[in-house]
């Protein structure tokens, strides 16, 4: 008998019979009538649907906060979004910059703010600042770069540009508007053909900056130190750059002189790291900037008279100096710092550069730079010192540390031959119990941060004392120790340590080892993790 309803074997593998199939295809028909007709019914309410909707969204947009902004504030908020994004991608790409920039592509500001509506078009277009600053491409011509500067109208230039022969008509546009240079990083490479392009360009500057606030001058990659090379001499002054605060030097060669021998008022960061300033023209230098605050230096020795003409320097505003210097054959300290008194100084570095087997004690005659004459002239409120690839006398160390109570990070690489470092680690420990909470008693109550050199063998005994001392005195006790010349295990053999430890403690130490020298067996040495 044939069905009437096929419900019951809708979605199974039924196969029904001629007449059954003749009578699914009646219900078909019947069925796709009866929605063409629904769908002549629903259409028109579809589209109603649809432009009701269109016009519902398009009055909220009415409402949106965005568009009771003044152009003013628009303008504002467009100025922290380049300096948002320039920072996000410096920090992974072009971290070694000073500054942030932004680059002239469609996805990053300021030309992707364009791109949002026409209004804010017309605004960031308006918004000159957005256009004061760009790091420029070294595929970028002349007419681009043109209509960028056109759109900062009479605002301050700071760009970041390669100087190449390739970029001749970019560098020459850029020339032309000197005088309204603000924050400047000029980069190259080290092939002759280029250096002798960037001095030639350099020369064909004008003495004036008078708008000249940051200067960065690198070469890509950093060499050059063993190739003779003609020196390039960039020409500043008060005269030329009155404004300037930012002067970092580091590419080789490159050589900076004065006009007048006129202050710098405004210099407040000086960064020469890559070829090395003779002292004399450092405390020259100095001399002239009352307003440094910031100093990375690569000094190197000059021993003619000049040096004696320098007395005591005193830089008021001085709080961070980092110094790398070299020792001459004949082993004589090179470093200025006796010349110096800097009673704002917070952080000091020290590192000898070059030829480290000449340090003291290595050297006959040979004596330590004077960083115990500038604590005790200073008297700095010193909260990091670093002293690094040179032999500091223990004796010295120890002299410094009762005028460093404001001292928090401690990072000493070797001391003296004949040393140890037992005495300094004695020093600072504390009084067990501790004589108050005021910490009386306790040198550099404020210590957090300890780190001692893989040379010269420890008293693990002595470093647990000083941890346990210091451990009890609350706002004195350390938050990390490195003693690298010391067996780790041994100083971890105290219970009480590792309850430090789990209370917030980072201690390293070293281990153990020994190799074969000259057919007999090596003394036991520590060598750091």
């Amino acid at each position: 008998m044939d069905r009437v309803s096929f419900d019951d074997v809708l979605g199974t593998n039924y196969a029904p019979s001629y007449n059954e199939r003749c009578f699914i295809q009646s219900l078909v028909n019947s069925m796709e009538q009866e929605l063409s007709s629904l769908n002549q019914v629903l259409l028109p309410l579809l589209a109603k649907r649809d432009k009701l909707t269109d016009r519902i969204l398009a009055h909220k947009t009415l409402l949106t906060p965005a568009r009771r902004l003044h152009p003013e504030l628009v303008s504002e908020i467009f100025a922290h979004a380049i300096h948002s994004e320039s920072a996000e991608y410096s920090g992974v790409v072009f971290q070694e910059y000073p500054i942030q920039l932004p680059r002239p592509r469609v996805t990053d500001a300021p030309l992707k703010l364009g791109r949002i509506c026409r209004h804010w078009r017309q605004i960031a277009l308006s918004t000159s600042s957005l256009w004061s600053a760009v790091e420029i491409p070294t595929n970028w011509g002349a007419e681009g770069l043109q209509e960028w500067i056109s759109r900062a109208g009479s605002c301050s230039l700071s760009f970041r540009v390669y100087i190449g022969e390739q970029n001749g008509e970019v560098l020459n546009l850029l020339a032309s508007y000197q005088k309204r240079w603000k924050d400047v990083i000029l980069h190259f490479d080290t092939s002759p053909a280029e250096r002798q392009f960037v001095r030639d360009f350099l020369e064909s500057l004008s003495c004036s900056y008078d708008n000249l606030q940051m200067l960065d001058i690198y070469c890509t990659p950093p060499g050059w130190k063993e190739e003779s090379h003609t020196d390039i001499e960039l020409t500043l002054g008060v005269g030329s750059a009155p404004n300037l605060h930012s002067l970092f030097l580091n590419a080789p060669k490159i050589k900076t002189a004065t006009l007048k021998p006129l202050p710098f008022p405004c210099l407040k960061e000086v960064r020469f790291e890559t070829d090395p300033i003779p002292a004399a023209d450092l405390l020259t230098l100095l001399q002239l900037s009352p307003a440094v605050e910031v100093v990375y230096v690569y000094v190197l020795y000059s021993p003619d008279s000049s040096d004696s003409r320098h007395e005591i320097l005193t830089l008021s505003n001085l709080k961070h100096l980092e110094i790398s210097e070299e020792w001459d054959l004949e082993g004589h300290p090179l470093c200025p710092l006796e010349k110096l008194d800097l009673p704002a100084l917070e952080r000091l570095s020290f590192r000898v550069a070059g030829r480290w087997d000449l340090a003291p004690p290595f050297s006959p005659g040979a004596k330590a730079p004077q960083i115990r004459s500038l604590i005790y002239k200073s008297k700095p409120p010193l909260v990091s010192l670093r002293i690094h690839e040179f032999r500091m006398p223990a004796a010295d160390i120890m002299y410094c540390i009762p005028f460093l109570p404001n001292l928090s990070s401690f990072d000493i690489e070797y001391v003296g031959a004949g040393d140890d470092w037992d005495g300094i680690i004695q020093l600072l420990t504390g009084p067990i119990p501790p004589s108050d909470d005021t910490l009386s008693g306790c040198m550099c109550p404020l210590l957090k941060e300890i780190i001692l050199g893989p040379d010269n063998d420890v008293n693990p005994d002595l470093v647990a004392q000083m941890i346990l001392s210091r451990s009890q005195l609350g706002i004195g006790k350390f938050s990390r120790v490195a003693v690298l010349s010391c067996s780790e295990s041994d100083v971890l053999a105290h219970p009480e340590i590792l309850e430090c430890i789990a209370n917030g403690l980072k201690f390293e130490g070293g281990r153990r080892w020994s190799r074969s020298w000259e057919g007999g067996v090596h003394p036991v040495q520590f060598e750091a993790y």
